[in-house]
C-alpha cells in the first residue's frame, strides 16, 4: 500500500508538473536549440554587417578598431573587444551607455578597411532578442531568477518520470524497446517514455547547468565550501595613472601574448572605469570554452605589468567545475558533435509535452464518455418501476 500510495504521489506530481511548466519547459528547449548556432544564425541572417569581403591589409591594429568604433558611438565606454569568429568575420566591440535601459550596444567594424559595419542594440535584433527570451523570458532579472526556480522544479518532473519508468527484475528488454503491434496511444505512451529515457542524461545536464547559471553566485559559495575558489586579482591596487590607460590594445596583446604564447585571443576587456585593468581571454584548440577562453591575463594599463595569470591546468576542482558549466550547457565542451547533440536534446521537451499532454487529454475525453454513458440508477429493475 505504501509503494501503491508513494507511486500514486509520484504519478500526480509528475502529471501536474508536466501540465504546468510543459510550456515554459518546450519554449527553454527550441530557443536554446536555436542559441547553440546563435553566431553562425547571425552572419547568416546580417551578411551584410558580419561578414566581410578579404581584401587589403588584415591586421589592421587593434587600436585602430576601437578608434573606429568609438567615433560611431561617442556617447559609450567601450567594455570589450570580440576578435572575428572566422577569416570572414568582424570585430565587435561592446559599449555601456548612459541609458539604464539599455543593456548594451554592439558596433561591428571591418577587420580589412576598419569602417563601422554596424551599430546595433542589444536585445534589439532577432538573435540577441531570443537570447533574452531564452535566459530571462524578456523581464530582466525577475524572469531571470524565476527560470532558475522553474528549472528546479523541471529537474523533480525529469527524475520523477525515471522514478516511475524504472522496470522490475526481468522486464529491462521490454522497457527500453517500442512495443510492437500497438495501437496510437500505446506507441505516443513509448514514445514518451523512452523519449525521456534515452535523452535523460544529456537533458538533465543542460536543465543543471542552466539553474546553475541563474543561482551562480550561490553555487560559488557552496562550491568554496568543498574546493578553494582562487580570486586572480586579490591584493590587486591600481596604479595612480590607471585612470587614464597609458597603454593601448596592441600593446596589451602582446604582453599577453608573450606571458602566456598558448592559444588565441577571443576577447579583450577594456577599462571602463578607473582602476580596472585589462584582461585577455585566449582558447586553445582542446580548450572546452572557445566563445571566450579561459586562459586569462590581467594588465595593469597604467605601465603594462602584468598583475595575474590564469590557464585550466591550473584550477582547482572547484574551478574546473565552474569553467565547464556555460560550455556543457551549450555543448561547445565537446566541439561540432556536442553542440549538434545539445540542438537535438533542445527538440526533446517538445516531443515529451506534446505526446504527454495528448494522453491525458485522451484520458480526460474516455473519463467523460464514461460518465455519460453511466445510467442514473444502479438500482435493480424492481426497484426503478
Amino acid at each position: 500500500m505504501r509503494k501503491r500510495r508513494w507511486r500514486s504521489l509520484l504519478t500526480a506530481l509528475h502529471k501536474y508538473l508536466g501540465l504546468c511548466l510543459g510550456v515554459l519547459f518546450v519554449l527553454s528547449g527550441l530557443t536554446g536549440s536555436v542559441l547553440v548556432f546563435r553566431h553562425e544564425l547571425d552572419a547568416w541572417l546580417n551578411p551584410h554587417i558580419l561578414r566581410s569581403q578579404p581584401h587589403g591589409r588584415a591586421s589592421r591594429p587593434l587600436a585602430d578598431i576601437v578608434v573606429a568604433a568609438r567615433s560611431a558611438l561617442p556617447e559609450g565606454t567601450p567594455i570589450r573587444l570580440v576578435a572575428p569568429r572566422n577569416e570572414s568575420g568582424v570585430y565587435q566591440v561592446f559599449f555601456r551607455v548612459p541609458d539604464p535601459a539599455v543593456v548594451r550596444v554592439e558596433v561591428a567594424v571591418d577587420p580589412y578597411d576598419g569602417k563601422v559595419r554596424a551599430v546595433r542594440e542589444w536585445g534589439g535584433y532577432a538573435i540577441s532578442w531570443l537570447y533574452r527570451l531564452h535566459e530571462s523570458l524578456l523581464l530582466g532579472r525577475i524572469g531571470h531568477a524565476a527560470l532558475g526556480w522553474c528549472g528546479l522544479a523541471i529537474l523533480v518532473l525529469l527524475l520523477s518520470g525515471l522514478w516511475l519508468w524504472w522496470p522490475r527484475r526481468g522486464a529491462w528488454p521490454q522497457a527500453l524497446v517500442f512495443r510492437s503491434g500497438a495501437g496510437t496511444a500505446r506507441r505516443l505512451f513509448d514514445v514518451h517514455r523512452l523519449g525521456g529515457v534515452y535523452g535523460l542524461v544529456v537533458v538533465l545536464v543542460i536543465v543543471s547547468c542552466g539553474v546553475a547559471m541563474v543561482f551562480e553566485e550561490t553555487l560559488e559559495t557552496w562550491v568554496a565550501r568543498i574546493s578553494p575558489l582562487s580570486d586572480p586579482l586579490a591584493g590587486y591596487e591600481a596604479a595612480a595613472a590607471s585612470a587614464a590607460p597609458a597603454i593601448d590594445v596592441d600593446q596589451v596583446l602582446a604582453i599577453a601574448d608573450r606571458t602566456l604564447p598558448q592559444g588565441r585571443w577571443r576577447r579583450i576587456f577594456l577599462p571602463s572605469r578607473p582602476g580596472e585593468p585589462y584582461r585577455v581571454e585566449k582558447a586553445a584548440p582542446d580548450d572546452a570554452f572557445q566563445t571566450g577562453g579561459l586562459r586569462r591575463v590581467w594588465v595593469e594599463p597604467a605601465d603594462g605589468r602584468v598583475i595575474a595569470v590564469s590557464t585550466p591546468d591550473r584550477f582547482t576542482a572547484g574551478e574546473t567545475l565552474l569553467a565547464w558549466i556555460f560550455p556543457l550547457h551549450n555543448g561547445e565542451a565537446f566541439g561540432w558533435a556536442g553542440r549538434l547533440l545539445v540542438c537535438l536534446a533542445g527538440l526533446l521537451p517538445a516531443l515529451l509535452y506534446g505526446s504527454g499532454l495528448w494522453l491525458w487529454w485522451r484520458k480526460c475525453r474516455k473519463r467523460q464518455s464514461v460518465t455519460v454513458a453511466q445510467p442514473p440508477c444502479a438500482a435493480p429493475r424492481h426497484c426503478r418501476d
